[in-house]
């Protein structure tokens, strides 16, 4: 029941950044910047370890990592997934010819985000709540780049919002329901965070520096980092009390 809820909220906040990119103009790099905290936090202090504890092979997790972190570099280079702003003028053709693979790359890009959801759900749950609420306020992100695509390339922006709200939740079934061995879930999950240390830092975190107020856009980030640190250590502690109390209930049945 908790994956389907997580998939609608995925669809549902795409279409939120969407609306907030074409009604407002400022308050939403605050949850931008609250994602950029968020998802880095996910990376570094629950997917690495929880891929190592499976691979059990630091040079493994971290090679599984850096091609996550170029996978993403090469999709965001040449798919060309990010917006200029209207004002800026961009100097690659590329980027104006074909805008089409801009807004596919953008849907490949909400893909992976559903894949990271489902399979971090496979290794725990909560993880996998973790990862989920890193990559719902990156979704809103997504919805307002499909919306600034459009417009920059003077396309249909519903046409393209409603492919990636629906690509996340393909991701995520996927996810869930393709069962994979322990060792494969681990490189799976090292690479899910290569992805996300690129999109907090290449795709999100200058979003930041935007001519916002410095200090409303930094405590929002601190805010990402400390809320996912509280999250991660309820989710790991109540984990560890529900199998101390298995563990001792066990023993209790074996005593009688």
């Amino acid at each position: 029941m908790t994956i389907f809820l997580i998939a609608l909220a995925a669809f549902l906040f795409t279409y939120l950044g969407a609306f907030c990119a074409t009604r407002i103009k400022d308050s939403k790099h605050t949850l931008i910047s609250f994602s950029a905290g968020a998802i880095l936090t996910v990376a570094l202090f629950d997917l690495i370890p929880e891929s190592f504890e499976a691979l059990n092979n630091f040079k493994a997790v971290s090679l599984a990592a850096i091609a996550g972190f170029t996978a993403y570099f090469l999709l965001n280079n040449f798919v060309a997934m990010t917006a200029h702003k209207e004002e800026d003028t961009c100097h690659n053709e590329s980027h104006h010819h074909y805008h089409n693979f801009n807004v596919y790359g953008l849907a490949l890009h909400s893909l992976f985000d559903g894949l990271a959801i489902g399979f971090s759900f496979q290794a725990s749950p909560t993880l996998g709540v973790a990862v989920a609420i890193g990559i719902l306020a990156h979704r809103f992100s997504d919805g307002v780049n499909a919306v600034a695509l459009s417009v920059k390339n003077h396309t249909n922006a519903w046409k393209w919002i409603h492919l990636n709200a629906l690509a996340p939740v393909l991701g995520i079934l996927i996810g869930t329901y393709t069962t994979v061995p322990n060792d494969v879930l681990g490189y799976i999950l090292a690479f899910s965070a290569g992805l996300f240390l690129y999109i907090s830092a290449s795709d999100l975190v200058p979003e930041c520096h935007h001519d916002h107020p410095k200090w409303m856009t930094s405590a929002s980030f601190i805010s990402g980092i400390l809320a996912l640190l509280l999250i991660l250590n309820f989710g790991h502690s109540h984990v560890n009390a529900e199998n101390e109390h298995d563990h001792s209930s066990h023993h209790s049945s074996h005593d009688h």
